[in-house]
């Protein structure tokens, strides 16, 4: 992907030229005011990757601090640890799915606030 580097002031002037080259072209554009850089412009397509990457890089991180903490609370091995957080997470959501479907007439936020209502009621057991 080439990469263009274009001023506040050319931006403004000639926006449509330069969004035509984001889509059009594979282009992503660096907008700069007085010498640094501000904004960066992407077609669609790359800011859903990056976004989908960094919720991927997010859940990582968290699973990291999960795999500790059993490994840590149940002296298992890593990948151990890894497995029991994945079954977890899956009873977890089952859970949650069942909790919507046993209660087709109750609003899904309303669900949602329940389940973190007894999340927060049963922390620490």
């Amino acid at each position: 992907m080439e990469e263009l580097t274009v001023t506040k002031t050319y931006l403004a002037r000639r926006t449509r030229e330069v969004l035509d080259q984001v889509r059009r072209h594979d282009v992503s554009v660096v907008v700069t005011q007085h010498g640094q850089p501000e904004v960066a412009i992407v077609d669609i397509d790359e800011y859903r990757a990056l976004v989908a990457a960094q919720k991927r890089l997010r859940r990582l991180e968290r699973d990291e601090a999960l795999i500790q903490q059993v490994m840590t609370r149940s002296g298992v091995s890593r990948d151990e640890a890894r497995l029991r957080v994945a079954e977890a997470r899956q009873n977890v959501y089952t859970l949650v799915e069942q909790a919507h479907e046993r209660n087709p007439d109750i609003p899904p936020d309303v669900i949602d606030v329940l389940v973190e209502e007894a999340r927060e009621g049963t922390q620490g057991q």
